[in-house]
């Protein structure tokens, strides 16, 4: 099948596409529903990022088949540097994933002519919520970091592991590897180079929640997942309660695994949030 020629699924059609200018083009894929478009609001996908966006990659995928089969046209792309988008992944930072959001959201609004929904997970779902305040747009939000230093920290610990593994012992303890950030240079995360400017802006996004969001987002939807029975992540709840003061805001929790963590299994779905999510999305559409 040639490039951009459109696949015909049981949820509708999918469309391969790029967008965006030369040297900076995202890859995506275009999920029109079966029945007749504008049935749903459309929706943009916003993917997790490093590691966590290769393991919740099929969920995504079926999640905007999902959204399809309701009726939603749906937008699901790579940003600069990951998967088949342009760049290398060291020459990107957090404000550029963020100018990445808001682009999607352009192109999808322009081409249907709606405004469209922001799907994020994890550091997608940062993206997304910084994204949805400053374009007016409302935002469905899996499990977004609060703290993305907090949440690199945690992976730099990671880092450990992988040394033990490949040299039989820690060279760089997280401490050395945070200096080695701070001194200008990049560490290898998972594969992936972490570069000092990402490290950077990652610590300049602490207190987003607060800052940066609602915004003019004029509704919010969060949503935790209880882990089999383990405690949910703390600060969101609370977050959007604070939220709820300037916006229509609501939370919960859907029992479901980290679908963007290597856990038993590879998954390749996460019923639960993606019916909520969904769920949600139409009623905000509902007279």
């Amino acid at each position: 099948m040639p490039f951009g020629a459109a696949a015909e699924t049981e949820s509708g059609t999918e469309t391969p596409l790029f967008f965006g200018a030369d040297g900076r083009r995202k890859f995506a894929v275009l999920h029109t529903p079966r029945p007749a478009p504008g049935a749903g609001a459309p929706i943009v996908v916003c993917a997790p990022h490093f590691e966590e966006k290769l393991w919740a990659h099929r969920v995504l995928v079926a999640a905007a088949r999902e959204a399809s089969r309701r009726g939603h046209p749906t937008l699901r792309f790579d940003a600069s540097g990951h998967g088949d988008s342009e760049g290398e992944f060291e020459d990107f930072g957090l404000e550029d994933f963020l100018e990445d959001t808001v682009e999607a959201w352009r192109w999808l609004r322009d081409r249907d002519g709606r405004d469209p929904v922001l799907f994020g997970w994890r550091l997608g779902a940062t993206a997304a919520a910084v994204a949805s305040a400053r374009l007016a747009a409302r935002a469905v939000l899996v499990e977004p970091l609060l703290d993305p230093s907090g949440w690199l920290l945690e992976m730099l610990r990671g880092n450990l592991t992988f040394q033990i593994r490949h040299y039989g012992r820690v060279t760089k303890n997280r401490n050395e590897l945070v200096a080695e950030l701070a001194a200008g240079r990049t560490v290898v995360l998972d594969g992936y180079g972490l570069t000092p400017r990402f490290h950077r802006e990652a610590a300049d996004a602490a207190g987003w929640a607060d800052s940066a969001f609602p915004g003019r987002c004029p509704a919010v939807l969060s949503i935790a997942l209880r882990r089999k029975g383990m405690p949910t992540p703390p600060g969101l709840a609370e977050a959007s309660a604070r939220w709820a003061g300037t916006t229509r805001a609501t939370y919960l929790e859907s029992d479901e695994e980290p679908v963007w963590s290597d856990v038993r299994r590879y998954r390749t779905s996460a019923p639960g949030p993606v019916a909520a999510a969904l769920d949600w999305i139409a009623a905000q559409e509902a007279p």
